[in-house]
């Protein structure tokens, strides 16, 4: 095993853990600093690797980090290990002789939050090694059967092997319903869970014409330009979606840029639902004499997921038309037309 990479644990001795990751020596000087790794560097190897590197930031000489963080230790405590090698065993009893930071002693300097890689004592590319290795070996669906109408339990049995294993959602959609979220359309900014999102705008947002139609078929709207606002969100309408046996609502939202340059200004027409599957979408915008059209076939953005603009904006949940595209499509008259297929 690489020592270089193990982390300083309960078995380490305080004589091992001081001395210095450069010179291998116990410091004269108090004053030392600590990689986020856990190494030591004393006063002089400090000020001879800043010299070494042409004044640049000196790194760790073990995991080469160069995050060096400055740190007091009590000059006693030194010089009780150089005469006294005995109090370098096992640090049993730790809790009295805890060096010092130089957070102890000067209150100006800000408190560092605890991180990741000091919190499982491992460095960022070995953090996503051991995740990537646990996703890796992340159990799967191990068969794949046809069931037919009328199999029996024995059927069952015999067509799933005992050694199967199936994927289970991490999270109920029962759970997430109680989660709070914010309205999105325009000024509102309410706080509403996720199962009364729609009697929130049914009672809130009366306003908002509700629209109906099947799975796969094409819905027709009328938009008009004016509307649209710059850095600002509004549903322009709300589509009860009825399929085999179920009716899921989506909700047509348009938003704004945060920019008002005319080459970085843009207009996002995207769909949030509240289903639980994820469902795909066709948005087609036509000029008022269908002589030009924008379209797009991208998923759904569903509210029990991230659903910021500027997210779905970066992700191309959304149907994306720059300002020049804007104009050009504006160029036979302010109404517009909109398609809208759910899948």
């Amino acid at each position: 095993m690489n020592t270089d990479l193990v982390k300083v644990t309960s078995s380490e001795h305080w004589l091992t853990m001081m001395m210095c990751s450069e010179c291998e020596k116990l410091p004269d000087d108090s004053l030392m600093y600590k990689c986020d790794m856990g190494h030591y560097l004393c006063k002089n190897c400090f000020s001879a690797l800043k010299e070494r590197g042409n004044r640049l930031r000196p790194k760790c000489g073990r995991c080469h980090s160069l995050d060096l963080t400055k740190h007091a230790i009590s000059a006693d405590f030194l010089r009780k290990l150089r005469i006294k090698p005995g109090i370098g065993r096992s640090r049993r009893y730790d809790h009295g002789y805890w060096p010092l930071s130089i957070e102890t002693y000067d209150k100006s300097v800000p408190k560092k939050d605890i991180t990741i890689e000091k919190l499982f004592q491992l460095n960022r590319f070995q953090i996503k090694q051991l995740f990537g290795l646990r996703n890796k070996h992340r159990p799967a669906l191990t068969w794949r059967h046809k069931f037919e109408r009328g199999d029996t339990v024995v059927d069952l049995r015999r067509k799933c092997p005992s050694n199967s294993v199936i994927v289970k959602n991490s999270f109920s959609v029962c759970s997430l319903s109680r989660k709070p979220i914010i309205c999105p359309h325009g000024h509102c900014r309410k706080m509403v869970t996720i199962s009364s999102f729609a009697q929130h705008f049914k009672y809130d947002h009366p306003d908002i014409t509700c629209h109906r139609c099947a799975r796969g078929e094409e819905l027709y709207l009328h938009h008009d330009v004016k509307d649209i606002e710059y850095n600002f969100t509004q549903c322009a309408a709300i589509v009860d979606v009825a399929d085999v046996d179920q009716i899921d609502t989506f909700w047509l939202m348009i938003t704004g840029s945060p920019e008002q340059e005319e080459y970085k200004a843009y207009v996002i027409y995207w769909l949030l639902t509240n289903a639980t599957s994820h469902p795909n979408c066709a948005i087609e915008l036509s000029s008022h004499l269908q002589n030009i059209s924008y379209s797009t076939f991208c998923p759904v953005a569903r509210i029990y997921d991230n659903f910021q603009p500027l997210e779905i904006a970066q992700t191309l949940y959304c149907l994306h038309i720059p300002y020049s595209s804007m104009c050009n499509i504006l160029s036979e008259g302010p109404a517009l037309h909109l398609r809208i297929t759910v899948y």
